[in-house]
């Protein structure tokens, strides 16, 4: 089993890992550094048993060049149109859709900011991740089945027995942080992105980092190594035996993780691929410029059956999407597209759809219909657009169907919802008319080719749009200005949706969650009648009858952040109970007779529930880590951190369990 396949041991056991991570980042220089690389694939070497089929490099016919001459020509225009290569890494040990790098001097990679384990998921012994569609799971950082609880943080997974009060830590999986490969390369392998459990296999998600040639010198003098995302691993383990959890295999792909979805035993997983070097740019070799789907260590180039360009798309990037059968452990199928720059992603029951807002010059505007435009009171659209990439599933196997842009941009993934074989967008257009600036809400219905069938043109101008959410035939928009206006969008007619209920009340929402019959959750920011923005809000609008919306409840929480504005599955929703619940930090400011004015931070994962008397703050937990997550199994909240664990008795909310996993 080689080091990138992540390793058991036992919870007081001593990880083999830590020393090659400790000999990693104490280096001082880039000479420094790259000695240590090459200690740490000696240890590796010395450690692991490398299975003896293990192959290296890239499949691929030495005459195929000619078979990617659409995919080539996309390539080198956008390599002219942007002037330069994209950029396939970043420096800081920041994330991006693009690249990932560790300063030379930091003490430990960072783990990678991802999401929660939440909502009601329709099992009555147990919520699980806050999902858009009911019935497809999204990947996340803590994962649970009811018994165990699987939390990701930096390159460890630990698997909780939740069990009251007898809760505890049974069993840790160590992904290895630096892999010696059977040709002799050494990589780096991130922190722990993501999680997704099935039955009783766990998939474990992560990136595969390779050194980049270019040094840098960053402004404080210190020295930078680049590191590029070669491809995002899925490493399966069976858990059938908890506190034994075994490595099964790795399958992977090209470029930075982005989303995965699983439904009916099905893994979807989608990643952005950048295939641009400094210095590059020969197109003679297809593992230079071809996604790649990987099988341990050996990979094979798609074949340009498999790949599409999008024709109106001006990005040099791929949007790879794979399908896995998780009970096979197999690969079913892969597809790719090119220029789609996709960022935004929805599932439903039959299609994938890949969303890419992309800023248009004047003379890519012409990509969207005169009759679009004036219907939006614009002359053009040179803010954004939005490029539509529609893949039908069955079964796994994946084919492109569709490709259309349209104007303007998504504020989220759920501003896109299929229903009745029709696509909802909702978007945020920009551009001008008579020489002066213009910010449109509008609503876009699309058939199954992607073409327009009936649209609200302008929802409202002159204020962003903040959040959307589609319940059935009604579609919910929230913009923002100086107050939240809540619309109703009547869907019923696909070709002739119209508003039917507008409210108007100080702050607004960014997230939205039906709550029940004629209930609608919303979850953002307070503000006055003059737009101040003043902490965060929590409301329940009454939306049974659309024509006459209200706020029915509203809680006011003295706070400033919380990731749940900005990242659903860090919302805790149990419907059936009545309950939301969510990490926040305030910064509160105190005076002191010695001390003077002083600042203090308070971080809480702060529970509610909702009745026909309001909002009840049931208790504020002590959550420090703003990825903290709750989950309900049976009578008993869980909070998950990183680092720790603590299990509550539902009846009061008494701590009955703490299991620290630091």
């Amino acid at each position: 089993m080689t080091t990138n396949q992540g390793a058991f041991r036992p919870k007081a056991a001593i990880s083999v890992t830590a020393l090659v991570c400790a000999a990693v980042v104490v280096a001082a220089g880039v000479a420094q550094y790259r000695q240590s690389l090459e200690r740490a694939a000696q240890f590796s070497a010395a450690k692991v048993v490398k299975a003896a089929t293990a192959t290296s490099g890239v499949a691929f016919q030495a005459d195929s060049v000619s078979e990617y001459a659409d995919v080539i020509a996309s390539l080198k225009a956008a390599l002219e149109r942007n002037g330069c290569r994209p950029s396939n890494y970043c420096r800081v040990a920041d994330y991006s859709w693009s690249g990932f790098g560790y300063p030379l001097t930091a003490s430990a990679p960072m783990a990678a900011s991802a999401g929660t384990d939440a909502a009601a998921s329709g099992q009555s012994g147990y919520t699980g991740t806050n999902v858009q569609v009911a019935g497809i799971d999204e990947g996340d950082v803590v994962k649970t089945d009811g018994k165990r609880i699987f939390i990701a943080s930096g390159n460890t997974v630990s698997i909780v027995a939740a069990d009251a009060a007898a809760t505890d830590e049974i069993a840790r999986i160590e992904m290895s942080e630096v892999v010696a490969r059977p040709d002799g390369k050494v990589v780096l392998e991130s922190p722990v992105i993501e999680l997704m459990a099935s039955g009783d296999t766990l998939l474990v998600f992560t990136h595969e980092l390779v050194p980049d040639d270019t040094d840098s010198v960053g402004a404080s003098g210190s020295q930078y190594v680049y590191f590029n995302v070669q491809q995002t691993r899925v490493s399966l383990f069976d858990v059938s035996q908890p506190d034994q959890p075994r490595f099964i295999k790795s399958l992977g792909q090209s470029g930075a993780y982005q989303t995965s979805r699983l439904t009916d035993g099905v893994l979807y997983l989608a990643t952005s691929y950048v295939p641009f070097r400094d210095g590059w740019t020969e197109f003679d070799d297809p593992a230079d410029f071809v996604p790649a789907v990987y099988d341990g260590e050996s990979a094979s180039v798609l074949p340009d059956s498999h790949i599409q360009v999008f024709s109106q798309g001006s990005s040099g990037s791929y949007s790879v999407v794979t399908s896995l059968d998780v009970a096979a452990r197999t690969r079913l199928d892969s597809i790719a597209v090119l220029g789609c720059g996709a960022d935004n992603f929805y599932m439903g029951e039959s299609n994938f759809y890949l969303a890419g807002s992309d800023s248009q010059a004047d003379e890519d505007a012409e990509v969207i219909s005169a009759r679009q435009l004036a219907a939006a009171g614009l002359d053009d659209t040179s803010g954004y657009v939005t490029h539509l990439v529609r893949v039908s599933m069955d079964a796994g196997w994946l084919r492109i169907a569709a490709q259309e842009t349209i104007p303007g941009r998504l504020v989220d993934q759920f501003a896109m919802d299929e229903y009745e074989g029709h696509l909802r967008v909702g978007v945020q257009v920009e551009g001008s008319h008579d020489g002066d600036w213009r910010t449109v809400a509008a609503l876009y219905v699309l058939d199954d080719s992607l073409g327009v069938v009936g649209s609200v043109p302008e929802l409202v101008s002159g204020e962003t749009v903040e959040s959307v959410r589609f319940d059935g035939p009604v579609g919910y928009v929230v913009t923002y200005r100086q107050v939240d206006p809540l619309f109703a969008i009547d869907l019923a007619d696909p070709a002739q949706p119209k508003v039917v209920g507008e409210l108007k009340i100080p702050g607004f929402s960014t997230y939205l969650h039906p709550f029940g019959d004629g209930l609608l959750l919303g979850l953002g920011v307070d503000a006055d009648d003059s737009g101040t923005q003043d902490g965060l809000k929590l409301s329940m609008f009454d939306v049974s009858n659309p024509l006459k919306l209200a706020q029915k409840d509203a809680a006011h929480l003295d706070a400033q952040s919380a990731k749940a504005l900005s990242d659903h599955r860090a919302v805790f929703v149990d419907v059936k109970r009545g309950l939301v619940g969510f990490q926040t930090t305030s910064l509160f400011e105190r005076e002191d007779a010695d001390e003077g004015i002083r600042y203090e931070i308070v971080a809480k994962f702060s529970l509610y529930r909702h009745d026909d008397a309001g909002f009840h703050l049931l208790k504020a937990l002590d959550a420090s880590d703003p990825d903290a997550r709750g989950v309900r199994i049976g009578e008993y909240f869980y909070l998950c951190e990183s680092e720790r664990v603590s299990a509550y008795a539902m009846s009061d909310l008494a701590k009955v369990a703490d299991v620290s996993l630091a």
